[in-house]
């Protein structure tokens, strides 16, 4: 009987446990007696919302739509939970962060967050403060906050702040605007105001900032009289590990006093940065941009990534930013300097491991500088990229974007500067500006429509102007592949007042590249650039040039040009200009191995080299299979060496080839026809060929030395050469008649040589009847 009545309490026992088991998960919020379990705890109109978030038992709190005047801290993981962002507001009554979260991992979302002010709590964040502790805040408006009021204070993020700490961050889907990150009127610090909207500054650390509307916030907000130094003015971030992906930002400003400024829309800085499928739209960096105690600096009108370990910038609109509206000097000399009206990245050294990909982009119609000014002995103005500037990354990899309609600068006066370092003064790249860098890969991109300077306006002083589309300085190697660079200019207008020689310089309407580098451009298309459009001056002496409407390198290394098409391209149109090269200027040194380009329609209207003009003691060129056709000239060689071997050059208006001041020209198998002048030697210059066709009004003028094998006056009988068509009739002359040691193994269109039982002279080898292809041309 004791047997059975124990049996009976443990069966009655375990049915209570199974009941308690079952009432717990229907119920709920019904818990494990003696267990924490979640439990939902209500806030109403009237209510506190700090009791609910500071009782323990409460693990969602969840507000009541209403106006609440409250700093909430958080210090546990917790969700807050408003009924509604339009209708559940939190107004922190200048008294502080609307929400502190001092510890734990809590969930911040559904309300309007407003009216908070961080002075007082390290300037972090006037929204929401995240120090030491981890947070999600999601489905929020953060507006009308300020981290900062006390010009003894910075402030880090207006909205949002998070500091210190090695958890991790995520802010989705905010609205986040009309924060400031500092907003006073006078400050002591040189660095006031870090992220408008958000400021993130905690190392070792990961941050997720996804599908947020960033707009209309300000980093410093401050009279212009302050001369300070304002960064990111939506998004600033500092983290080991940062995600920005699908956000909108536009509308902010970094710096709305007076100085310097970094990343107008958002800027990182020492992060490893994955930056993919936002908006960044219509930044600003600073209106004025002038003098800090380090000198005066802008960097980034839209977008600045500084010191990266690893970058990823892939799938963004960075479109109509602006770095600064103004950029003066009050220093003595004066110096401004502007970098990325769209996008920067830079580091202080190029590390062994940077890498950078800026992958699928729509760069448009930023401005970097509206107008640039400055004055007096040894002043210099710089504005590198209007669209994109990279400076100093190991390795960088561009590819498959859209850079178009930049602009570094719309206006440029320099005033007595006296004419010392002019290529430290003007701008460069309006489009892209690559510097100092060592392994580049450009691909597969467009670059089109950019300008360096619009209207440039020098007295009494020098600038050195370069690249409308694409610049190089000091790359250590360089692979520029199948890119169309269209429709740039250097210098859109130009004016000089001089009387001492002083000079105003545009090259490389299309591509241009300085210093020490090692390049390669294989089947680019280079279309239609100006390097200096309409340039003029005044005075008693001065000098106007323009160089390389194309292409200018001019610049120290090897050189690689292969199966591009260079077409349509001008130095300038004014007849004061000198200078060369409407599709490439070759100078400083350049050793350039040529093959396969077609090189046509390209002008350089007073000048030679409307095709090519290479120069210096220290260039060498070899062209083999090239054509040259309809330029306003050939090919002009000075100073310098060059060999051409089965090359087509014809109906270039004037001369096809011009060797002057000592320099050197060999040729062979090439077919030169249809010109004033076909070959012509000036002075001290040499000219030696063989194996030619020569078929000109003149074949010869100058000191040229003459083979026994060339044909002379006749016709070389293309195909169609009006339609870019150069292969050879069955009939032309320069059929077989090539010398098969000089003759390279394949033609400008791929095909083996020979296909008779010698090689054909000119570029093209084979007739329709051998040999069926037709040109190798991009359609546009």
């Amino acid at each position: 009987m004791h047997t059975r009545g124990l049996r009976l309490v443990v069966a009655v026992g375990m049915a209570g446990v199974s009941l308690c088991l079952f009432l717990a998960v229907l119920g709920g919020s019904a818990g494990w007696v003696g267990t924490a379990l979640a439990v939902d705890c209500n806030v109403s109109p009237g209510g506190s919302i700090q009791d609910k978030v500071s009782d323990p038992t409460c693990t969602t709190v969840i507000v009541a739509a209403g106006t609440y005047a409250e700093n909430v801290v958080i210090t546990r993981s917790i969700v807050l939970r408003g009924d509604d962002a339009a209708t559940t507001i939190i107004n922190g009554s200048g008294n502080g962060p609307v929400i502190r979260v001092a510890g734990g991992a809590p969930t911040i979302e559904k309300f309007t967050l407003t009216n908070g002010d961080a002075s007082a709590h390290l300037g972090c964040g006037g929204g929401v403060s995240i120090v030491n502790a981890a947070a999600t805040v999601r489905d929020n408006v953060i507006r009308d906050n300020v981290a900062s009021s006390d010009g003894n204070v910075p402030g880090w993020g207006g909205g949002v702040c998070a500091m210190t700490g090695t958890a991790t961050v995520h802010i989705y889907n905010n609205t986040i605007r009309n924060n400031a990150a500092i907003s006073a009127t006078a400050t002591t610090q040189d660095l006031p105001g870090l992220g408008g909207g958000i400021g993130i500054w905690r190392r070792h650390s990961t941050v997720v900032i996804s599908g947020n509307q960033v707009y209309s916030n300000i980093a410093v907000r401050m009279p212009a009289t302050n001369a300070v130094w304002g960064i990111g003015g939506g998004i600033w971030c500092e983290a080991d590990l940062a995600t920005i992906q699908s956000n909108v930002v536009r509308d902010n400003v970094a710096n709305g006093a007076s100085g310097a400024a970094s990343g107008g829309g958002l800027g990182t800085h020492f992060s490893a940065v994955t930056l993919t499928d936002n908006q960044v739209l219509n930044n600003l960096g600073v209106h004025t941009a002038t003098d800090m105690s380090w000198g005066n600096f802008l960097n980034g009108g839209g977008v600045m990534l500084y010191g990266p370990p690893t970058a990823t910038v892939r799938g963004n609109w960075i479109m109509t930013n602006t770095g600064a509206v103004y950029g003066q000097s009050t220093g003595s000399p004066q110096n401004v300097w502007a970098g990325g009206g769209g996008l920067s990245v830079s580091d202080i050294d190029s590390l062994a491991n940077d890498r950078v990909v800026v992958e699928n982009n729509h760069i448009i119609a930023n401005t970097l500088v509206q107008t640039l000014t400055t004055s007096g002995p040894d002043s210099k103005a710089h504005a590198e990229g209007g669209g994109l500037r990279i400076e100093r990354i190991a390795n960088v990899i561009v590819s498959g974007n859209e850079v178009r309609g930049n602009t570094a600068a719309r206006k440029m006066s320099i005033t007595g500067n006296g004419g010392d370092d002019s290529e430290e003064t003007g701008a460069q790249g309006g489009g892209v500006h690559i510097s100092n860098s060592d392994v580049v890969t450009i691909s597969d991109n467009v670059i089109a429509d950019n300008i360096s300077v619009e209207r440039q306006t020098l007295v009494d002083a020098e600038a050195t102007n370069w690249a409308g589309g694409l610049f190089f300085n000091s790359v250590g190697r360089a692979s520029v592949q199948s890119n169309t660079i269209s429709s740039n200019r250097v210098v859109d207008e130009g004016v000089i007042t001089a009387a001492s020689g002083e000079r105003l310089r545009a090259y490389g309407g299309g591509v241009a590249a300085t210093g020490e580098c090692n390049l390669s451009f294989i089947n680019n298309h280079i279309l239609d650039n100006v390097s200096g459009y309409d340039l003029a001056g005044s005075g008693s002496d001065y000098r106007l040039r323009s160089r390389g409407g194309g292409m200018a390198l001019e610049m120290n290394g090897p050189v690689v040009l292969r199966s591009n098409i260079v077409s349509g391209n001008l130095t300038s149109e004014s007849a004061s200009v000198g200078g060369g090269g409407g599709g490439l200027e070759l100078w400083s040194g350049a050793r350039v191995d040529m093959s396969r380009n077609l090189i046509v329609g390209n002008r350089a209207p007073t000048n030679p080299g409307g095709a090519i003009h290479a120069g210096d003691p220290a260039t060498v060129v070899t062209s083999t299979n090239d054509i040259m056709a309809r330029n306003s000239s050939g090919i002009t060689v000075e100073e310098c060496q060059a060999t051409l071997v089965n090359d087509t050059l014809h109906d270039n208006a004037d001369e096809a080839i011009r060797v002057e001041e000592s320099g050197r020209a060999m040729i062979s198998n090439t077919i030169v026809s249809g010109h004033v002048v076909g070959l012509h030697a000036d002075g001290s210059a040499t000219i030696i060929e063989d194996y030619n066709l020569l078929q000109n009004a003149n074949n010869y003028q100058g000191a040229v030395t003459t083979g026994t094998h060339t044909i002379v006056n006749q016709d070389p009988k293309f195909v169609n050469a009006a339609a870019d068509n150069f292969r050879l009739q069955a009939s032309s002359p320069a059929v077989d008649s090539a010398n098969a040691v000089w003759a390279p193994p394949i033609d400008f269109y791929g095909v083996a040589r020979p296909q008779g039982p010698r090689p054909d002279i000119g570029a093209a080898e084979g007739t329709e009847r051998r040999v069926h292809l037709p040109i190798i041309r991009k359609q546009q």
